[in-house]
């Protein structure tokens, strides 16, 4: 006896799969109260979910990164990058098959939508490593009775394997769940995502339908006969369906046409659509305008936003990586860090940036060289020299009258115009020659 018919009766009642029906063979994910099952693949149909994911990923990929010494010269504390540290090449060829800017994109994707990166540390030759992407979905992690945890892994048509700690890279986002994994921004925000996707299905039926609402006819008393009936039902149905659409209609049997519910301007569609789209944004702390939502932006306020952006939005998820890298790649290694460099994404306009450049400068925090370096351009001779205003002296102090006097000296042994105390300002201007030396000029 076989067991369907024998439970449910006749086997023509058992479901039909279709092998291109996600409900079969697609990702398994719960519906929200809209109706609408979520997984990470239907989430991303929705274009604000894939902007924000695609934006936060693309963004991280194309930062400058790599590993960072911290070293004291004197009272002063510098950084100087190593590109050529092992981590550094590590992260910017992780294994044989992705690039750098692939596998930190594919690792923002797996935290953004599923809380989780996973990735197997696999030693190679030489005492190098190689960092193989392991998808969120085929990993399962346990913890061991010693307090460890164990990572199952069930890669497509091979046997399940086991990774201990020391084998697995593996980055969470908090809030951490058990201690073991992280929360994923799909399952946080199932409910929005859900709703947005009734919402793309409703839209999809209704233009499918002509933007036509369902309708009801009216009759008053009954058809002759079920004949009657059935024929007038099919010959509607042909007038408002398929390639008759649009063609005039001539009712009878004094029938009256009605509209049951309500159009898309009565429901505020546009409206429910817009602060759904919103919603979702917050998932990721997005600025809106990044995902061209403009609503309530001006040009006044669209700069602060971008800078929003990397604070808010972004500088979260890179604090995430560069603390995990540190922890697991790179533990006992004092005095240096991995650092992604976001200067370049914290720049306002060039009006903005070069006052900014000039007060920095007059007033000696910064050299010619480190606006250059900060700029993207190569340093030039000289241009370590660090100003200071003369009236920026300690009280009672005589350095900045000796070291005007000394400027003052300095013009008239160079050739320059003697100095005239009977004139009400000096203006002294600066060069440096090719060995170092300051020369002054009026």
């Amino acid at each position: 006896m076989k067991f369907w018919p024998a439970i449910f009766g006749s086997a023509d009642d058992a479901p039909k799969r279709d092998a291109s029906d996600d409900f079969w063979f697609g990702q398994i994910g719960l519906a929200g109260a809209a109706g609408e099952a979520v997984t990470v693949d239907r989430a991303l149909q929705l274009p604000v979910v894939k902007n924000c994911i695609e934006i936060l990923s693309g963004a991280t990929s194309s930062l400058p990164s790599g590993v960072v010494r911290s070293e004291r010269r004197g009272v002063q504390l510098r950084a100087e990058p190593e590109p050529e540290h092992p981590i550094s090449l590590l992260i910017a060829d992780p294994n044989t098959e992705q690039s750098g800017p692939e596998f930190l994109s594919q690792m923002v994707f797996d935290l953004a939508t599923a809380g989780d990166f996973v990735a197997e540390i696999v030693p190679k030759s030489g005492g190098l490593w190689e960092l193989r992407h392991l998808p969120a979905d085929v990993v399962t992690v346990e913890r061991l009775k010693d307090g460890s945890r164990r990572w199952r892994v069930r890669d497509g048509g091979h046997a399940e394997r086991s990774l201990v700690e020391g084998e697995v890279w593996h980055v969470r986002k908090p809030p951490i769940r058990d201690g073991l994994t992280g929360l994923g921004a799909i399952e946080a925000g199932r409910e929005e995502i859900s709703k947005g996707l009734a919402l793309q299905a409703y839209a999809a039926r209704f233009f499918r339908n002509d933007l036509t609402p369902p309708l009801a006819l009216l009759k008053e008393g009954g058809f002759a006969d079920d004949n009657s009936k059935k024929n007038f039902l099919r010959a509607i149905t042909r007038a408002l369906t398929g390639k008759n659409r649009h063609k005039p209609m001539l009712l009878e049997h004094g029938i009256k046409p009605f509209r049951l519910g309500v159009n898309n301007n009565e429901a505020q569609f546009l409206e429910t659509a817009k602060a759904n789209d919103l919603a979702l944004t917050r998932l990721w702390n997005m600025p809106a305008h990044k995902v061209s939502i403009f609503d309530g932006a001006t040009r006044s306020n669209v700069e602060q936003q971008a800078l929003e952006f990397v604070t808010d939005a972004l500088m979260p998820w890179l604090c995430l990586i560069e603390a995990s890298i540190g922890k697991v790649l790179m533990r006992g290694q004092a005095g240096r860090r991995f650092e992604f460099n976001v200067a370049g994404l914290l720049r306002g306009d060039i009006k903005t940036r070069y006052l900014s450049y000039a007060v920095a400068r007059q007033w000696g925090w910064l050299s010619v060289n480190d606006i250059r370096a900060i700029e993207s351009m190569n340093p030039v001779a000289g241009g370590n020299v660090y100003l200071q205003p003369m009236n920026m002296e300690p009280a009672g102090s005589n350095a900045g009258i000796d070291r005007a006097n000394n400027q003052r000296a300095a013009i008239g042994e160079f050739g320059g115009p003697a100095f005239d105390p009977g004139r009400a300002m000096v203006v002294l201007h600066e060069t440096v020659d090719n060995e170092g030396m300051s020369r002054w000029a009026v």
